[in-house]
């Protein structure tokens, strides 16, 4: 349990009283608590996630380097075939979230037969609708 505030007195007499109730252990100024760092100076307290987001940007570069470490020969392979061609799908679901109406977009390039870039997007309502406009399409599935 956190206790803070700046009256001291009351302070000390809540924690008596919790401690009748609770088995209670004094660990002296919060610095650390779920994640959070805490830092006091004369103009207030001040919140932050700075270590839990340098802890997380370490995790995730750990990460990225072992696949790195782990796949250096990886890539696209161009199969020989008749043609490279360069072909794209899309597809969109309007407003397909139940929750927030928003729209999911997506595509698939192809370079000859190999797969070369994929990409699957949420996108707002409005973004959608201003896309749609741009390229001079409607979308039939809209409410009317």
């Amino acid at each position: 349990m956190i206790v803070t505030g700046d009256d001291q007195k009351e302070i000390q007499h809540l924690q008596k009283y919790l401690a009748t109730e609770f088995e209670m252990k004094e660990l002296g100024e919060l610095k650390y608590f779920l994640g959070i760092e805490v830092a006091r100076s004369k103009h207030g307290i001040f919140l932050s996630q700075r270590k839990y987001v340098l802890d997380l940007l370490a995790e995730t570069v750990t990460r990225i380097l072992r696949y790195l470490k782990m796949a250096p020969g990886r890539g696209l392979v161009f199969s020989k075939n008749d043609h490279l061609n360069v072909e794209g799908y899309t597809d969109a679901d309007w407003a397909g979230s139940i929750t927030d109406r928003r729209s999911t977009s997506g595509y698939f390039m192809f370079v000859g037969d190999q797969l070369a870039d994929a990409l699957t997007k949420a996108v707002s309502n409005s973004a959608f609708s201003d896309s749609l406009d741009k390229l001079g399409m409607r979308d039939i599935f809209a409410p009317t």
